[in-house]
């Protein structure tokens, strides 16, 4: 089997290495966000359609390659359009409707359910009726970071497994391979704080390498200090025509406000790209309207990335930003 250096989840490669035959049909991956199971996901999923019998998944045929790129007609993955990405009930009958259809290409047909516990009791009832009796030729692989939001009739028709970052220095050697060009101590720091998490270190770098949007964040947490509300408006508005723009802002302005968090307890270490701003907010903020302004900002930007209206939101989100402040 090949992985491309998939670090971790050595039991589910275990399992895979007996045969898809023997791999459970439906299967809950959890673990901490940026821990890689969307991307084992995927594996599990090309193992299942592989052409290559004698190393499952072997990540080179042309089966493979389309799972890992998203475009296998014999793979879905099911993104939520509910509040917040859920999957809604209708697309859980859709995905009953469509099990029962014959694989168009493979022998077999995979389901991923990313974030499986944003899931309604009234859409996890509807799937709990396909993985009671799955057809034939049908596998599922659901996600999510803990089990608690999902029902105990769910859990007791998936196998579940636990991924666990892997060792700090495993997770400096992988991602200074893939990314050559990173500093070094910087990425050994990341990782020390992020406890060998891949996922969190390279979204931690990214962000330091987006200039723009760090000076956007920085420009409207300054802003929302400042005793004129219109300032904040003025300029949480400037970007407001760009969605993704926005979006990517409200989510470093959390990271920021993350920064300041720590600093209150003492902690040095940030990574939200701005001390100075996450030191003047840990000054002037408690901690419990700090938290509060993490949760508005990480709220838009999820509502932003479900088509609201930009007009709208720009305004609810200074009305919100401020009052989580106390201004």
């Amino acid at each position: 089997m090949l992985f491309r250096d998939f670090l971790g989840a050595d039991e589910v490669k275990a399992r895979l290495s007996s045969g898809m035959e023997r791999f459970p049909h439906a299967v809950l991956l959890l673990g901490e966000k940026g821990c890689g199971k969307r991307t084992l996901a995927r594996w599990i999923a090309a193992a299942a359609v592989c052409t290559d019998s004698a190393r499952r998944p072997c990540g080179v045929c042309r089966a493979c390659l389309r799972v890992l790129e998203d475009g296998h007609p014999d793979v879905r993955m099911l993104t939520g359009t509910g509040v917040g990405g859920a999957l809604k009930i209708e697309q859980i009958r859709d995905l009953r409707q469509d099990a029962l259809r014959p694989a168009l290409e493979a022998p077999v047909k995979v389901y991923i359910l990313p974030d499986a516990h944003k899931m309604t009791d009234q859409a996890q009832n509807a799937l709990l009726k396909i993985l009671e009796e799955p057809p034939a030729g049908v596998r599922f692989v659901l996600t999510a970071p803990t089990q608690d939001k999902l029902l105990p009739t769910i859990l007791s028709r998936v196998q579940t497994f636990w991924l666990q970052p892997p060792p700090v220095e495993d997770c400096v050697a992988w991602i200074l391979k893939q990314h050559p060009e990173a500093d070094s101590a910087r990425v050994q720091a990341l990782a020390q704080q992020f406890g060998g998490n891949i996922g969190q270190v390279l979204e931690a770098l990214e962000q330091e390498t987006d200039e723009p949007t760090l000076a956007a964040a920085a420009a409207a947490l300054k802003a929302l200090l400042m005793p004129d509300e219109n300032q904040l408006l003025e300029t949480v508005a400037a970007f407001s025509r760009d969605r993704i723009r926005f979006a990517a802002v409200m989510r470093r302005s959390a990271v920021i406000l993350r920064d300041a968090c720590a600093r209150r307890v003492g902690a040095q270490t940030t990574i939200g790209g701005s001390d100075e701003t996450a030191a003047y907010l840990a000054q002037q903020l408690p901690q419990k309207q700090l938290m509060q302004l993490i949760g508005v900002c990480r709220n838009m930007a999820d509502a932003c990335e479900r088509n609201a209206n930009m007009t709208l939101l720009v305004t609810a989100c200074c009305a919100a930003m401020r009052t989580a402040a106390g201004r």
